[in-house]
């Protein structure tokens, strides 16, 4: 296989994000929730794994809501499935 070649680096691994992302705020952020302070420990990271890690907190948040919601006999938007589930595991003492 033939191994990609980028050119050369115009950064080292040791530069920090925040001087090359200075006008980028969002990027910033993400950065600061990976604690990632140079271009090497960002580069650790897949895109996926980041998109992955980011998104975490709000599929455990909307988990959260979708149980409370259950447990007062509501749901969200064609979630009626889960919250019947969810109302039968509840009764059963889980």
């Amino acid at each position: 296989a033939k191994k990609i070649s980028l050119g050369r680096p115009t950064v080292t691994v040791e530069e920090k994000l925040f001087m090359l992302f200075h006008n980028d705020y969002h990027a910033r952020q993400i950065f600061e929730f990976l604690r990632a302070e140079t271009v090497g420990d960002l580069g650790r990271f897949s895109p996926q794994e980041i998109v992955h890690r980011l998104s975490r907190p709000i599929r455990e948040t909307v988990d959260r809501i979708r149980r409370a919601l259950a447990e007062r006999n509501r749901c969200l938007a064609g979630d009626e499935e889960f919250a019947v589930d969810h109302q039968q595991q509840k009764g059963r003492g889980d």
